[in-house]
């Protein structure tokens, strides 16, 4: 068994072509690059940092939550938990920034916090409302993602020094 799982793990550790038991060459798994682990202290700062400077705020933290925190801190001498403000993204910002139009916005808040196009389109007012955002929910299926990845490409060329 161990011999079976190293042998994938080599599989899928190595760049090189490999010859499987049929006789069929095959590629490699993808090759690794190294990664600075101490740029990002956690997914979520990677996330955050490809995101445009514009579409982010930092929300302090409300007076229950320090004091919380302070309580914690004050209970044990083995933790110790810092307060910092949380990042918001400005969804809305981000969309106009890569040109998708109100109702694509609102497709994008619908999509980001989880909300199916069923219950998004039942959500709406009146049937003008529901068929415009039927509209722009097809237009930001076809188009939207890779307008706002292109935004956060942008975004990151510009930060890289030459």
């Amino acid at each position: 068994m161990e011999d079976a799982l190293e042998h994938f793990g080599h599989l899928s550790d190595t760049a090189e072509a490999i010859q499987s038991s049929d006789g069929v060459w095959r590629r490699g798994g993808l090759p690794r690059y190294e990664v600075d682990e101490d740029e990002y202290e956690t997914v979520t700062d990677r996330l955050l940092s490809k995101i445009p400077q514009s579409a982010k705020q930092l929300v302090e933290p409300s007076d229950e939550y320090k004091a919380a925190i302070e309580q914690f801190n004050n209970s044990t001498t083995e933790y110790h938990i810092e307060e910092r403000a949380a990042v918001a993204v400005d969804l809305r910002e981000w969309g106009r920034l890569a040109g998708l139009s109100e109702w694509e916005c609102t497709v994008f808040e619908y999509r980001a916090s989880g909300v199916s196009r069923d219950r998004a389109l039942s959500e709406q007012p009146d049937e003008q409302s529901r068929k415009a955002l039927q509209a722009a929910w097809r237009k930001f299926d076809r188009t939207g993602m890779s307008r706002l990845r292109a935004v956060a490409k942008e975004k990151s060329d510009e930060d890289v020094p030459e």
